[in-house]
């Protein structure tokens, strides 16, 4: 269950900017002075406010309910890794590696592993492990020659894990291929039905417009509107939209072909 501290900070957009800027190497006279605080004193005022202290070994805001035996700085290092995934619809998870330090976000998934965590694809984030405690010898119970129900459910999850966070590092690039699908396959399959180039009827006055190319160029462009039955104004014409279109200005060749 979270805590009424915990739903707090989550909810204050303020507090996760302070604690992410910090995260980039901003110092917390800078902070102060993009959210218009007249110090880092106030802007330590404002933190207190909401139940966090500074701690100047680490150089973080961290929260006063936090006992110094479990407030490490791996721990809290995780937790801001997770804040910063959950900020994001479509987690970036090379750029959150990028802004804690990490080489890459293979490293990134390396230190959460070390720490206990794993990737969920159902909640789209590193989520903590069930950490199976070996007992000491003098109160180990005698081992069955079979494993329990519930010790072979605990393997089953942990390989399950295991699994997950050798693929989370694929899952952005995924979602990025799912919502640019259309646009992939517009790359990837030829002009038009058969390979057809398209031809377009352009609304507007004519207007003749002198470019200069190289000859080689030049003589490229002659002999392809031959080959194709093209005049070289369909050339031109074809070779813009699609080069607009592949640039960013999708939306205004839409608008000039309407």
């Amino acid at each position: 269950m979270m805590t009424d501290i915990q739903t707090k900070v989550l909810d204050d957009e303020r507090v996760q900017e302070i604690l992410q800027g910090l995260t980039q190497g901003k110092t917390r006279d800078e902070l102060a002075e993009e959210f218009g605080h007249k110090n880092y004193k106030t802007l330590d005022m404002y933190m207190r406010r909401r139940d966090f202290e500074w701690d100047s070994d680490k150089g973080i805001y961290k929260l006063a309910m936090e006992k110094p035996e479990t407030a490490m700085i791996d721990t809290s290092k995780a937790y801001r890794i997770i804040q910063l995934i959950e900020q994001q619809e479509e987690p970036n998870l090379q750029r959150i590696a990028q802004l804690m330090g990490f080489e890459s976000y293979k490293a990134l998934a390396a230190y959460m592993g070390a720490h206990h965590y794993s990737w969920s694809s159902e909640q789209n984030n590193y989520v903590k492990q069930v950490v199976v405690e070996e007992p000491s010898p003098q109160s180990a119970p005698k081992i069955p020659s079979e494993p329990s129900q519930a010790t072979a459910t605990i393997l089953s999850q942990l390989t399950v894990n295991t699994e997950e966070e050798g693929l989370a590092e694929y899952f952005s690039l995924l979602k990025m291929l799912k919502n640019n699908e259309l646009r992939l396959m517009n790359l990837l399959q030829p002009y038009g039905v058969g390979g057809q180039i398209p031809r377009y009827t352009i609304p507007g006055v004519a207007k003749t417009k002198t470019v200069q190319m190289i000859h080689s160029l030049d003589q490229m462009v002659t002999d392809f509107a031959k080959e194709k039955n093209m005049t070289q104004r369909d050339v031109f014409e074809v070779a813009l939209i699609d080069f607009f279109k592949r640039y960013g200005y999708e939306r205004q060749v839409e608008v000039l072909l309407k």
